[in-house]
């Protein structure tokens, strides 16, 4: 018969953890930890104590150990909770999110949590970017109109040419150089110029609609721009299809 190994405090953090999320037996957290039935059952009983000990550990060797693993809880944790949210279509934004991992950092004993933006930590504000697209009806009017008292209401179609636009950006205020999609691969205003020269990437297809082709090409010469200045950025970009 094996000789029971007798829990640690990481050992019985750690096996509350696999418990909540990965639903685990007793039987088979007995085996990973060889140990008892016994200690099992009482670090699941006395978890919010443990995890409370756990996070106010005061010794140095440890300290780190305890905002790691807590902080890294409350990311998974964090990560369930958005994935959850987004299935049910609810709309998600940045200080809902904080909100939402102070309270979960609560339920963990986590006193000193401070909600941040977890993704662009480590990165400065000129290596921060975001892209998004737009649809420009360029032959559009307003809709509505001052009028005199009397006036006849004329009504008339609505032009729907349309261009796609897309914006990028970085937090610093550095702009790249739009991608606008047409219809036309070289249109008949673009006829003695060339395209190349123009302050914007131009493409197009039959609709001016963004395409997965597009945007991985533009995704491809961004990537290399970024390599050629021996730059690591972070790029938040719409996933819609």
């Amino acid at each position: 018969m094996s000789k029971k190994t007798t829990l640690t405090l990481s050992d019985k953090i750690n096996l509350i953890e696999l418990k909540q999320h990965e639903n685990l037996s007793v039987k088979e957290l007995m085996v990973k930890f060889k140990c008892g039935k016994t200690q099992v059952y009482e670090a699941i009983k006395n978890k919010d104590k443990l995890m409370e000990q756990w996070v106010s550990c005061k010794n140095s060797g440890k300290s780190k150990r305890v905002v790691s693993v807590g902080y890294e809880q409350v990311e998974r944790d964090l990560y369930r909770w958005f994935v959850n949210c987004r299935s049910k279509s609810l709309p998600i934004f940045g200080p809902i999110i904080q909100t939402e991992a102070t309270k979960l950092a609560g339920k963990l004993g986590i006193s000193d949590f401070k909600a941040s933006n977890v993704l662009i930590k480590g990165y400065e504000a000129k290596d921060i970017y975001n892209a998004d697209e737009t649809g420009l009806f360029f032959r559009g009017i307003p809709t509505k109109s001052l009028v005199i008292k009397g006036d006849a209401c004329v009504g008339g179609k609505k032009s729907k040419d349309r261009l796609t636009v897309l914006m990028c950006g970085s937090m610093a205020g550095e702009i790249r150089k739009p991608l606008v999609i047409g219809k036309s691969i070289k249109p008949r205003c673009f006829k003695n110029m060339n395209i190349a020269s123009l302050p914007v990437t131009w493409k197009s297809n039959k609709k001016a609609w963004m395409t997965a082709e597009i945007i991985e090409q533009w995704l491809q010469y961004f990537n290399a721009d970024m390599r050629l200045q021996n730059r690591n950025i972070l790029l938040f970009l719409d996933n819609a299809t």
